[in-house]
């Protein structure tokens, strides 16, 4: 598995090269896939499973890069079919016991990504599905500012894409 810090760098990667960092998507969405299967321990082992938050939020946070380096160049329909894993894989982890405050802020955010590069033709997915918008209501009423305002510009998002 690779360390969350090195996934992490594939995002500044991904923005600073833009189009250029097309070679490397195929590639880069596949690694992502596979480290998205990585599970929490099970059985209480909190430094692995601090190490797999980490890891989800990387993966996030690269996804997210992807997505805006895509539509930046106008070119996002070329990796729609990346949009179905990384959301599921989120719903998934939206469901599993200690999902943190920073991964959740991440997820909304590739969501948000997802919407603004597709709109329309991916709106409906995010209106129409249950755990999204509970997670949304979640984060709109969270202590967390920054979650709330994500949540806000997601919804934001959501509403112009009609």
């Amino acid at each position: 598995i690779i360390k969350p810090q090195a996934i992490s760098m594939l995002s500044d990667a991904a923005l600073a090269l833009k189009k250029d960092f097309f070679r490397y998507t195929e590639l880069v969405m596949s690694m992502l896939d596979n480290a998205s299967a990585t599970q929490l321990s099970g059985d209480d082992d909190e430094e692995h499973d601090e190490f797999v938050w980490e890891l989800r939020e990387a993966i996030l946070e690269v996804s997210s890069a992807v997505f805006i380096s895509y539509r930046e160049a106008k070119e996002q329909d070329r990796i729609f079919q990346c949009v179905n894993p990384i959301v599921s894989h989120s719903l998934n982890w939206n469901n599993e016991s200690g999902f943190t405050t920073e991964v959740r802020n991440k997820t909304v955010g590739v969501w948000g990504d997802i919407v603004e590069a597709y709109g329309v033709k991916i709106a409906p997915l995010f209106r129409q599905t249950q755990l999204v918008k509970d997670l949304i209501s979640q984060c709109e009423v969270s202590d967390d500012e920054d979650l709330r305002a994500t949540a806000q510009w997601f919804n934001g998002l959501l509403a112009m894409a009609r």
